[in-house]
């Protein structure tokens, strides 16, 4: 697997107190998968104990019963961009808006069912206003910020139905999250 990324961004004093930022990423990413699958089946055997009375019968037979080859590869490649307007009215205030999107490359499972080798790219967009305050002679920090983030193609690990206890990656659709942050930090000694 091979991947690069390249990132850039430019800010803008668009007012005497107003920030404009714009960001965007590229990312590539190549994946190559080569998987031998042998699957097996499990069969009653009648086979009696054997004469020495230390040994015993096993009451199943493995049998061979199909040989999958597996040889798959993928390029997923995205132009992520992202906007952000910081406004400073005094010092130690600064309100914020941003937009952003994400990108997280498709790849392929080693393990799971079959027929779900591979999963699809997930993409995910993110709003959010905040503010950062400094108050008491910068001994006092307030922030508090609103996010929403909207997801297409969710990557999850999602239980394999025919094998306990094993995961695999797949695309589960559409999530959606809100909420708040916020937090205090106050240091009451300036040393």
């Amino acid at each position: 697997s091979d991947s690069w990324s390249l990132f850039g961004e430019a800010g803008v004093q668009a007012f005497d107190r107003l920030t404009l930022r714009l960001a965007a990423r590229y990312t590539d990413a190549s994946r190559d998968f080569d998987a031998d699958r042998t699957i097996y089946h499990l069969s009653p055997n009648s086979t009696a104990p054997g004469p020495d009375p230390w040994s015993f019968a096993v009451p199943v037979a493995l049998t061979q019963s199909a040989f999958v080859e597996t040889r798959q590869s993928r390029s997923d490649d995205k132009l992520t961009p992202a906007a952000t307007a910081e406004w400073r009215p005094a010092q130690g205030q600064l309100y914020y808006v941003s937009w952003r999107e994400g990108f997280k490359a498709g790849g392929f499972n080693a393990a799971s069912p079959s027929g779900i080798e591979s999963y699809d790219p997930e993409h995910a967009w993110n709003y959010e206003v905040g503010v950062k305050t400094l108050l008491g002679s910068s001994r006092v920090s307030l922030n508090g910020s609103l996010f929403f983030i909207d997801w297409d193609d969710l990557q999850l690990n999602v239980p394999n139905p025919f094998v306990p206890g094993q995961f695999y990656i797949a695309n589960v659709g559409n999530a959606r999250s809100s909420g708040a942050e916020f937090d205090v930090t106050a240091r009451p000694r300036s040393d």
